[in-house]
């Protein structure tokens, strides 16, 4: 059995949003504008047009398509950052899911 840590994490099966997202760094209060490039059971692909340390841990919100339910929050860790921007002069963060709640955020 391969232990966490030689398990390619990014090999799991991602569905590809393309749609914006609010998120924020641990320790703000305030969420900032993004965009979710894809999620997967534990992970996600985050745009932003800040610069994040590998190893920040950030939550994002992903919107219910019901508007009367709240948004899921997932808190994550960032594990690797794109080498460049993309076309809309954003940083790609790959970010490990640690935790999935209800948000409080309308």
């Amino acid at each position: 059995m391969k232990s966490n840590s030689e398990i390619d994490w990014r090999a799991r099966s991602r569905v590809e949003i393309g749609s914006t997202t609010r998120y924020r760094v641990a320790g703000r209060e305030q969420f900032e504008h993004g965009e979710l490039g894809d999620l997967s059971a534990i992970g996600a692909l985050i745009w932003t047009e800040e610069e994040i340390a590998i190893g920040t841990e950030i939550s994002f919100l992903v919107e219910s398509a019901d508007p009367d339910e709240a948004p899921i929050e997932f808190v994550a860790t960032v594990v690797r950052v794109t080498p460049e921007k993309n076309e809309r002069m954003m940083f790609g963060y790959g970010c490990q899911i640690t935790e999935t709640k209800n948000s409080e955020e309308p």
